[in-house]
């Protein structure tokens, strides 16, 4: 180049994208326990001892026994009793699965030109 002869570079800027991963949260599972009041009608029954005496006329010639005599009645009575049974009642799968859309990215990019001009 002579004296007074100029140079210009011309640049440009090439458009590309590149990706990042980020973490934009964390899911977090809990399981816990629920307590519920829960009841059932149940019919139960029980022995009362009815004793039940009545006047009498009559001949009394048979002897007196001596001592004395017991007689024993068994009484019995019914109890509800909870019997509780664990059961599986629903199974979750947790699993995470990828989405993946297409986004329209877009910026700005220079570039320098140059004119002649007389």
């Amino acid at each position: 180049m002579g004296d007074g002869d100029m140079r210009w570079e011309l640049k440009t800027e090439d458009f590309s994208v590149v990706k990042r991963s980020t973490t934009n949260g964390v899911a977090r599972l809990r399981k816990y326990v629920v307590l519920e009041d829960k009841s059932a009608p149940v019919r139960v029954c029980r022995d009362e001892l009815v004793v039940d005496r009545h006047s009498a006329s009559g001949d009394a010639s048979a002897p007196f026994w001596a001592g004395e005599s017991y007689v024993e009645i068994p009484l019995i009575t019914e109890v509800a009793v909870p019997v509780l049974t664990p059961r599986i009642y629903e199974v979750v799968r947790v699993r995470k699965v990828t989405i993946c859309e297409t986004n329209s990215v877009g910026g700005v990019t220079r570039t320098e030109k140059l004119e002649v001009i007389r």
